[in-house]
């Protein structure tokens, strides 16, 4: 994840700490609203709608088991233009509060 993108649970804190209204499922939102897939290897990953219009992408963590294996985590990433939409779209209560 490059500095500029940050976490859907640190959109969330974000959010939160400007004063935005938005839930504790923040997750559940995104999923109602197409962000977010909803079911299977994909769930929480960027819908397509979601990713070609530059709001969130696919980011990749890997990491080593103990017992030396790598494993690979992918989550949703939030872009800049993506946390200004999601700012624009909380604060209009447009996604739920």
């Amino acid at each position: 994840m490059k500095n500029s993108e940050m976490s859907i649970n640190n959109m969330h804190d974000h959010l939160l700490n400007s004063h935005i209204p938005v839930n504790h499922n923040i997750y559940g939102a995104l999923k109602r609203s197409g962000y977010l897939m909803l079911r299977g290897e994909s769930e929480n990953l960027p819908s397509g709608m979601a990713i070609r219009n530059g709001y969130l992408k696919v980011a990749e963590k890997r990491f080593t088991t103990c017992d030396g294996k790598v494993t690979k985590y992918k989550y949703a990433a939030v872009t800049p233009e993506g946390l200004e939409h999601f700012k624009i779209k909380f604060a209009n209560g447009e996604l739920g509060a």
